[in-house]
């Protein structure tokens, strides 16, 4: 028994594979900046520190995970989020991110939907 075109699909796969990554990525692109522009709306406002250092980080592309950083270099930020002993909580990233589950789950959908045209 001869298989051909093995060379073909594993080809195709990978071409496949990485046309999906693409598309994934730029899928969370998009929710990522969602996400930052809805915590930034939703944060607390005192000095504007806060709101102004919440913002994209790297998108991370390992074997079989993708994500998609969204930071604060606001060294109280967490404090914030979280609240303290002393401070009631006031979520924004949190928030933020279940805000745009739904657009998360629509743009991988899109993703896949483009990896698979090309």
């Amino acid at each position: 028994m001869e298989i051909r075109g093995v060379e073909q699909v594993v080809h195709n796969l990978s071409t496949y594979t990485k046309s999906m990554v693409a598309e994934i990525v730029a899928g969370c692109e998009v929710v990522q900046a969602k996400v930052v522009n809805d915590a930034v709306a939703l944060a607390p406002e005192d000095t504007g520190n806060l709101k102004r250092n919440i913002q994209a980080g790297d998108i991370i592309v390992e074997d079989d995970n993708i994500s998609a950083i969204i930071e604060s270099n606001a060294e109280y930020a967490s404090y914030v989020e979280l609240g303290t002993k002393f401070q009631k909580a006031q979520p924004h990233l949190l928030p933020a991110l279940i805000g745009n589950m739904r657009t998360f789950e629509k743009a991988m959908a899109a993703a896949g939907k483009r990896a698979r045209a090309k």
